[in-house]
């Protein structure tokens, strides 16, 4: 159907700033400017937090469990995105990977069983566990995708040896 421009304006994201300059230019500015230093709600400097460490390794072997006969055991258990760069902010969440072996189920089947409990974490966890305000996010996986590889500049950090896969660049502000 045919509608007017007024009615595909009304239907259009709202304006990050709609009234002055300055509003415009402040809104900008939010949007490029990175932080300079971690989350220093998660993180000493460039080292993790001992008791977010030790909770989540903590909170990762509890969910693991529910996978009951499968045999799984965690492999690795690494921090991704935001929280593990320079790219937080108040929206961002603790995403947690987490990648399983067993000596008894094939690797594509272990992927299902992880894709299986990845969404009943969601549904059962999703918001529920936070340090200092920032909620955990897990994700199981059976196999390492190409996505999870590390690469230079992007933050992956090893929750498990406690150490720096690949350390984060800081981004520049705009």
């Amino acid at each position: 159907p045919d509608r007017s421009l007024a009615e595909v304006n009304q239907s259009a994201a709202p304006p990050i700033a709609k009234d002055t300059d300055e509003q415009l230019k402040q809104a900008m500015v939010k949007i490029s400017t990175f932080p300079t230093v971690l989350d220093p709600k998660l993180w000493n400097g460039e080292e993790m937090k001992a008791d977010v460490r030790a909770n989540t390794i903590q909170n990762v072997n509890t969910l693991v469990k529910r996978l009951g006969g499968a045999g799984a055991k965690v492999d690795a258990i690494e921090l991704f995105g935001s929280n593990a760069s320079y790219e937080y902010d108040d929206k961002a969440d603790f995403g947690v990977h987490v990648f399983l072996s067993s000596p008894t189920v094939t690797p594509d089947n272990l992927n299902s069983l992880a894709k299986l409990l990845s969404n009943y974490t969601e549904l059962k966890q999703e918001g529920r566990i936070n340090y200092y305000g920032v909620p955990l996010e897990v994700t199981f996986h059976g196999k390492r995708g190409a996505s999870y590889q590390p690469k230079a500049g992007s933050g992956q950090y090893s929750l498990t040896t406690g150490q720096w896969i690949e350390k984060p660049t800081q981004q520049p502000n705009a």
